[in-house]
């Protein structure tokens, strides 16, 4: 079952790296018909894909933090996507952003506030947008640390009741009562 879960996001990985390199934003009039075409299918996969792993994780916690794994990775994408398209129209935007890598590179580097500054936003439209990635981030960041950090918790509790044979908090009788 693990290979399963593996492979799910390797698939999901993989169609999400598709539609960032394909993604025609240049000119998109002048652009080959084939990249359209790849960045639709590839878009309209990925969110079937991921609509379909969001189905299923509903009943199985255990997979939560597959999905969450998921959005974090497409979200990273769709960031560094807005980065590229942004200096590509109005160059100057995001100094030392060149290519998609180096706007992956600084999309990563501002969701881990690492910030080196080779790559940094000096336009009004870019700190804007720098800004809506900081805050996406915080309240994402801070909701998954939490449901992480209940899974964890969740997980050594069930631990312990298994190793021990005690009853779970539900299962105890209230002497109150």
């Amino acid at each position: 079952m693990a290979w399963r879960r593996i492979l799910r996001l390797n698939a999901t990985l993989g169609l999400t790296i598709v539609v960032y390199f394909a993604a025609p934003v240049r000119d998109v009039q002048r652009s080959s018909g084939y990249r359209i075409l790849i960045t639709i299918v590839a878009l309209v996969m990925l969110t079937l894909w991921v609509l379909w792993q969001l189905r299923r994780h509903v009943d199985d916690e255990s997979r939560r933090i597959d999905g969450l794994l998921a959005v974090i990775l497409i979200v990273i994408v769709a960031f560094a996507l807005a980065f590229y398209i942004v200096e590509q129209r109005r160059p100057g935007e995001i100094v030392g952003l060149n290519s998609r890598l180096d706007s992956l590179y600084f999309t990563v580097s501002t969701l881990l506030t690492i910030g080196y500054g080779d790559v940094h936003a000096e336009g009004q439209l870019a700190r804007a947008l720098v800004l809506v990635q900081i805050v996406f981030d915080v309240v994402f960041v801070a909701t998954a640390a939490g449901l992480l950090s209940s899974r964890v918790r969740s997980a050594a509790q069930r631990r312990a009741q298994e190793r021990t044979g005690s009853p779970g908090p539900r299962e105890r009788s209230d002497p109150a009562r």
